[in-house]
């Protein structure tokens, strides 16, 4: 059962375009139900749906699984989910248009998957950082 939000997270990271991820979360959604709830894997799934939420425009579904992302990232230690979800912050600020929240946002996702050895994640985020 904890491997379901994982494998549906891996798809709609995996998905060929915005639209097409942003319908994996509606199937992710249609098929886990309440014995595959988990408070601590929670997050493997709602950090790239809050992501593909945001790039489409769906604010609400993205501020809901943000949501879902730091609730379950509260249970983690230092780790790079705490990394995934300030960046899946800074993509809904991006979306919102407060680029100056989405800079800053993506710097310290930068700082904490650096923090934690992703470097290649870091630079991402600080080059999202310097673009945005």
């Amino acid at each position: 059962m904890h491997l379901l939000q994982r494998i549906f997270g891996t798809l709609i990271v995996s998905a060929p375009d915005p639209e097409s991820a942003r319908a994996m979360v509606d199937r992710a959604e249609s098929s886990l139900g309440a014995p595959d709830d988990c408070w601590f894997c929670a997050v493997m799934l709602a950090v790239p749906a809050a992501n593909a939420c945001a790039r489409v425009g769906d604010l609400a579904d993205a501020h809901r699984f943000l949501a879902v992302a730091e609730r379950s990232v509260s249970h983690w230690g230092e780790s790079s989910w705490q990394a995934a979800v300030t960046e899946a912050q800074a993509t809904v600020a991006l979306a919102e248009g407060d680029t100056e929240r989405y800079r800053r946002l993506s710097r310290e996702a930068a700082a904490a998957y650096s923090a934690v050895g992703h470097a290649a994640d870091s630079a991402r985020c600080l080059a999202a950082a310097s673009a945005g």
